[in-house]
């Protein structure tokens, strides 16, 4: 992924990159509840964090996002086969701290444009059905909600939003 205008992003965070995402997005409890809100799998220690965010074998792609002007590390984006049954999944977590100031919308163009330079004709967001403020960022960059999927977790129902390139 290339920098944006605010952010870089870093594909091969060290140790210490990914113990300040976890101080910055999941280091305290209020942190924790907003980052695992919507997420079919809750992290809750560092080293479910790390064990997600290390292993390349798992099928997918993940970087960490960094503010430029604040260099802190702010959340990450993730596209391949994390979430459970879609191979070809684009998503984004930021922080607590981050949210409502346009860092999602511009991390989601630019990963979008990412995996459409890898040669894919669409790709897909899934998320909690009551995750509005994703389901709003994915329409935002042109996504289109195709409804439920059929899958529940933890009693919530799974959409999918589409995009073509």
């Amino acid at each position: 992924m290339n920098e944006t205008l605010r952010l870089s992003y870093i594909p091969f965070p060290t140790l210490d990159e990914l113990q300040e995402l976890w101080q910055n997005c999941f280091g305290t409890q209020e942190k924790l509840q907003h980052i695992n809100k919507y997420v079919p799998y809750e992290v809750t220690i560092f080293s479910q964090l790390r064990g997600f965010l290390s292993n390349e074998q798992k099928g997918y792609r993940f970087w960490l996002i960094r503010r430029k002007m604040e260099n802190d590390i702010i959340g990450f984006a993730i596209h391949g086969s994390y979430f459970p049954g879609y191979p070809n999944d684009v998503g984004f977590n930021i922080g607590l701290d981050y949210v409502d100031k346009g860092y999602a919308t511009e991390t989601l163009n630019e990963l979008t444009r990412f995996v459409g330079s890898l040669g894919y004709k669409e790709t897909f967001g899934h998320c909690y059905e009551k995750n509005l403020p994703a389901i709003k960022t994915m329409q935002k960059c042109g996504y289109v909600h195709q409804g439920r999927t059929g899958q529940i977790y933890s009693g919530n129902h799974v959409v999918e939003l589409k995009y073509v390139f």
